[in-house]
């Protein structure tokens, strides 16, 4: 999957994590994110994704909980 075919860029992803009072995230937590999305997750369109990223944020504590 390039770059351009991703539903959510990383800046997207950086500013929806820190515009919620956390600490950026990495590159990994990026990768991991998008390749789940559509692999596994069924995710198909932007504000789909963008709901699953805030309730990642908001169960993982800024992607900071792991379990």
């Amino acid at each position: 999957m390039l770059f351009s075919d991703r539903l959510v860029s990383y800046d997207e992803f950086s500013n929806a994590v820190t515009q919620n009072g956390y600490n950026q995230p990495s590159q990994d937590q990026y990768l991991n994110y998008v390749t789940q999305l559509t692999s596994s997750g069924g995710i198909s369109t932007k504000l789909e994704a963008a709901m699953c990223l805030a309730q990642l944020i908001h169960e993982s504590a800024g992607l900071t909980a792991k379990k």
